[in-house]
C-alpha cells in the first residue's frame, strides 16, 4: 500500500480525468471500529462453532470463491467502483488490516495461555509475530489508526532514520505527509520498539522451547492451522509482488506517454483483493490453532454408572 508521493498526484490526476470520477471512500473511524467488532465476534463464533474443521474449510472455500468471482464481475461491469473500493483507507483495506490485527491477537492470546499452562506452543509465538508484523506494514503504507498514522516500516531498517528528526524533515517533504517530523521521528521509534522488541520476546521464548519449536515446524505441513498458514503467506508474498511489478511498470516511460494516473491505481484492483484473501487464510490459521488446543467436551455416563 505505498502512499508515497508519485501515487497520491497520479491520483489526484486520475480523479480529475475526463469522464473518470472516483469517490471518497475512506471509512469513519466509528465505521472502522465496528467492522472490527464485527469480525472478531466471528472469528470467536468459529472457534466456539460445533462444526468439523473440515466443514468450516469448505465453507471458507465457498465463501473465496464467491468472493473472486465478485471482484471479477464488478471489475468487468465497473471497474471504476472497484478501483474506488481498493484505494486508501477504503473498505478492502481495512478488511485486510483487521484480518492481521485479529489473527496476531489470537494467536498470542493462545501462546500466553498455553505458557501459563506449561504447554508451550511456540509456533502460536511464531504466528503472532508473522500477523503483527504484516499489520504493522498495512499501517506504516498510509492506514490511519484511531486517527493518525502510525511508524513506517519502509525506515526500519534504515539506520539513518535512527540518528535525529533531520531525516524525516526530507522523508516528510519526499512524501507529502502531514504530520510533523517530530511525529514522525517519534511514530517510527515506538513502532521499532515494537517490531524488535517482539522479535526479541519470540526469539527467548523459542530458544527455551526449541525442541518443541523444531516439531511444530516438521508438523506444520501436516496441519490444517500450517495449511491456513503457508496458502496465507504464499498470496500475501504474491501480492506484494505484483504491487511492486505494476508500481515499476507504471514509472515507465511507456506508462507516462499513455497514462500515469491509470498505470498507478489500477495495480491496486489486483493485489489489494489478493491481499485481503491472504490475511483471511491467516486468519484463519489462527482460529485452527485455537481450536486444535480446545478440549473435547466430556462424553456422557452410560445410565447406571
Amino acid at each position: 500500500m505505498n502512499t508515497n508521493g508519485f501515487a497520491a498526484e497520479a491520483t489526484g490526476a486520475l480523479a480529475q480525468a475526463p469522464g473518470i470520477v472516483l469517490r471518497q471512500t475512506e471509512l469513519a473511524e466509528v465505521h472502522v471500529l465496528w467492522l472490527l467488532v464485527a469480525l472478531a465476534i466471528a472469528c470467536w463464533a468459529l472457534v466456539r462453532a460445533r462444526a468439523s474443521n473440515r466443514g468450516i474449510t469448505r465453507a471458507f472455500a465457498v465463501v473465496a470463491g464467491g468472493y473472486f468471482l465478485g471482484v471479477i464481475v464488478l471489475g468487468l461491469v465497473s471497474f471504476r467502483t472497484l478501483q474506488e473500493l481498493s484505494l486508501e483507507n477504503g473498505i478492502i483495506e481495512w478488511l485486510t488490516a483487521h484480518c492481521l490485527l485479529i489473527g496476531c491477537v489470537m494467536a498470542a492470546f493462545l501462546a500466553v495461555r498455553q505458557g501459563l499452562r506449561r504447554e508451550p506452543c511456540p509456533s502460536a509465538a511464531a504466528l503472532a509475530v508473522v500477523l503483527f508484523w504484516a499489520w504493522g506494514r498495512e499501517l506504516a503504507w498510509g492506514l490511519a489508526f484511531l486517527g493518525r498514522r502510525l511508524g513506517y516500516s519502509r525506515n526500519l531498517f534504515r539506520w539513518r532514520a535512527y540518528a535525529g528528526v533531520g531525516y524525516f524533515e526530507k522523508f516528510r517533504k519526499s512524501e507529502g505527509l502531514v504530520p510533523d517530523a517530530a511525529s514522525l521521528y517519534a511514530a517510527h521509534w515506538v513502532f521499532a520498539g515494537l517490531v524488535f522488541g517482539t522479535l526479541a520476546v519470540l526469539a527467548v521464548y523459542v530458544l527455551r522451547h526449541r525442541r518443541r519449536f523444531v516439531r511444530e515446524l516438521r508438523e506444520l505441513i501436516g496441519t490444517i492451522n500450517g495449511r491456513y498458514f503457508l496458502v496465507g503467506v504464499v498470496g500475501y508474498g504474491s501480492a506484494q509482488v505484483l504491487g511492486e511489478m505494476f508500481e515499476w511498470i507504471s514509472k515507465s516511460e511507456a506508462a507516462r506517454q499513455w497514462h500515469v494516473a491509470q498505470g498507478v491505481l489500477g495495480h491496486r484492483v489486483v493485489d489489494e483483493p489478493i491481499e485481503l484473501w491472504a490475511a483471511a487464510c491467516l486468519l484463519m490459521s489462527a482460529v485452527m490453532l485455537i481450536r486444535s488446543f480446545r478440549r473435547p467436551p466430556p462424553e456422557p455416563a452410560a445410565c447406571g454408572e
